[in-house]
C-alpha cells in the first residue's frame, strides 16, 4: 500500500513538474523578449540624446539577463577584432551560433536579428527607425505570447493534473 501511495505521488509530481518546467520557460522568453525591448529603448536614448557610439553603449549598458549579457560582451569581442566587413555580419553570425541558448521564438529571433540595423544603419536616422520599428513588433509578440501562454495555462494545467490522476487510477 506504501508503494502505491508513493506512486501516486511521485506521478503527480511528475505531471506538475512538467507543467511548471513549461511555465518557467515560457517565462524565460518573456524575460528576454522584454530585455531586448529595454536594450532597444536605452540605445535609442544613447543614440538621439547623448549620441554615443555603439562601442560606448555596449561598454555601459547592463543587462539583467545572463543570455543577453553573454550575447553582447561577445559581440564586443568581435567587434574589437574587426574580422568581419562589417558590423551586421558580427551581429547575425553571433545570433547563428548562439540560437540554440536564446530562449526565443521563432518570431521573436528574426525580429532580434533584423535589429541588428538598429545597431549597424548607415546612419543615426536609420538606426532609430530600425529601433521603433524592432521594439513595436517585439511588443507585439510579446503581447501574443503572453495571452497565448496565459490561455494555455489555463488548458494545460487541469488536463495535466487530470491526466495524472487518471495514469494513477489505470496503475490501481
Amino acid at each position: 500500500m506504501m508503494g502505491k501511495l508513493m506512486g501516486m505521488a511521485l506521478i503527480l509530481a511528475g505531471c506538475a513538474g512538467m507543467l511548471f518546467s513549461w511555465q518557467e520557460r515560457k517565462r524565460r522568453q518573456q524575460m528576454f523578449m522584454g530585455e531586448c525591448i529595454r536594450l532597444l529603448a536605452e540605445w535609442k536614448y544613447a543614440l538621439s540624446k547623448e549620441h554615443m557610439r555603439l562601442y560606448d553603449f555596449l561598454e555601459e549598458c547592463e543587462c539583467r539577463v545572463p543570455q543577453m549579457k553573454d550575447l553582447l560582451e561577445e559581440l564586443k569581442e568581435r567587434l574589437k577584432t574587426n574580422t568581419f566587413p562589417s558590423g551586421m555580419q558580427v551581429w547575425q553570425e553571433l545570433l547563428r551560433e548562439k540560437r540554440a541558448d536564446l530562449p526565443l521564438e521563432e518570431e521573436a529571433y528574426r525580429i532580434f536579428l533584423d535589429a541588428g540595423d538598429a545597431f549597424f544603419g548607415s546612419s543615426s536616422e536609420e538606426c532609430l527607425r530600425c529601433i521603433k520599428v524592432c521594439g513595436e513588433r517585439m511588443e507585439e509578440v510579446m503581447t501574443g505570447e503572453k495571452r497565448d501562454m496565459e490561455r494555455k495555462w489555463k488548458v494545460y494545467m487541469p488536463v495535466g493534473m487530470l491526466g495524472g490522476t487518471i495514469l494513477i487510477i489505470l496503475f490501481i
